[in-house]
């Protein structure tokens, strides 16, 4: 039984826990529909605090989309507020473990898509995501004459905010493990490619099952991304400014090649993955033209918006 109360929803059970929230199946007691209700777990004295506006703010400024995660309704009652949102079957981090052997290219290259799509319309309409990881990326499953097909929408949105705000940003952004290096190189100057690099990391690790990059601490990531990519040069260290001195003393490495860890990708896809994972923000592929990119080519036909969603599968 739940300790909370949430005006006009009947509390099936509890399906999901983090830090900041809880996660319930409710039912809606006026029209019977089953939706997601996230609680957020810390007071919030009004709409406008901390803890609320950032996905208030979302849900009135980003029409909507079928790759983004919809607000449909908010209770806001006690100090506490609670979203009403679409009901996903699971996270895409839960849907890797629950996979013995990696996705198909294809198939991944399908599920890319849409994540690219959802972002390409965040970015499009002012606002940056922050937090792009497997889950904060949801799954639902529908069945089709081939198999089953997946919709996935980007979710939670506590960490976004407009890309028109100005730098500096909170410097400590972004689960560690999908944090692009002007996260960690500069003190609060990143903005949306952010977002292109940790989704780049996503694509690397439905390919394979394993995360890309794994550190214990900013300088652990730093050295992980380097022994992929090489470190900068003192010339591109000059481009993070002001810099974050903390995390400068990091050892030289020379990096490798993408396709030794991935040695039978599509080279299109692995052109693509490294578009993503370039190393300052400036010369990295934006959201916009990650969905020009040849690899999409054929999933791009026949798309027109407003749909329902499609899992392109």
């Amino acid at each position: 039984m739940s300790v909370i109360n949430i005006t006009g929803y009947d509390i099936i059970e509890q399906i999901g826990s983090g830090a900041y929230s809880e996660v319930y199946h409710v039912r809606c007691r006026r029209s019977g529909k089953s939706y997601a209700a996230k609680h957020l777990i810390d007071a919030c004295s009004d709409l406008h605090c901390d803890v609320a506006y950032p996905e208030i703010q979302l849900m009135r400024s980003v029409p909507s989309h079928p790759n983004i995660m919809h607000i449909f309704d908010y209770v806001f009652e006690n100090s506490s507020l609670t979203l009403i949102m679409d009901l996903m079957d699971m996270s895409l981090y839960n849907y890797m473990q629950t996979r013995a052997r990696p996705f198909s290219e294809n198939r991944v290259r399908k599920m890319l898509y849409q994540i690219a799509l959802g972002l390409e319309h965040l970015h499009q309409n002012g606002v940056f995501h922050r937090d792009v990881k497997p889950e904060n990326i949801l799954v639902k499953f529908s069945g089709g004459i081939v198999g089953r097909k997946e919709i996935l929408q980007l979710a939670d949105f506590g960490s976004a905010t407009r890309i028109s705000n100005r730098p500096p940003f909170a410097i400590y952004i972004a689960t560690r493990w999908y944090r692009a290096p002007e996260c960690m190189l500069s003190l609060g100057y990143y903005g949306p490619k952010m977002d292109v690099w940790a989704v780049g990391c996503c694509f690397y690790e439905m390919l394979t099952l394993k995360p890309l990059f794994k550190g214990e601490s900013e300088l652990d990531m730093l050295d992980a991304i380097h022994s992929l990519l090489g470190s900068p040069s003192p010339t591109m260290l000059e481009l993070f400014k002001p810099l974050n001195a903390t995390n400068l003393p990091f050892p030289t490495r020379k990096g490798m090649d993408l396709r030794l860890h991935l040695p039978l990708m599509n080279p299109v896809g692995l052109d693509l993955l490294k578009k993503m994972l370039v190393y300052y923000p400036d010369r990295r592929i934006s959201a916009k033209n990650l969905l020009k990119h040849v690899y999409f080519e054929e999933l791009m036909y026949g798309i027109r918006f407003p749909m329902q969603p499609h899992s392109f599968y």
